[in-house]
């Protein structure tokens, strides 16, 4: 690019080398703030992504301590039902 200038300098088509600079630049600012917004979208789906992940994966966890607790509560009924049994047995 330093070189394209300086030749278009050294003659006397300088103007043609300063726009081609300028439009050269231009072009390179658009594709990198649009390369830029492109990022920055992609990394705040991924971050709601995360966030609704991590409210998923919150209300399984809750809803399986609740079906763990309902699950040791009925064992340990049944637990003490089949010890009843038993001792009622040994009675006989």
């Amino acid at each position: 690019m330093l070189a394209l200038l300086a030749q278009a300098a050294s003659s006397d088509a300088w103007y043609d080398g300063w726009q081609l600079a300028a439009i050269s630049f231009t072009a390179l600012t658009i594709v990198l703030v649009w390369l830029h917004r492109l990022e920055k979208s992609d990394r705040a789906e991924l971050k709601a992504d995360i966030r609704g992940l991590e409210e998923n994966l919150t209300a399984s966890l809750a809803d399986l301590k609740t079906e763990l607790k309902t699950d040791i509560a009925n064992l340990g009924t049944g637990l003490k039902t089949d010890i009843a049994e038993v001792g009622g047995d040994r009675k006989d």
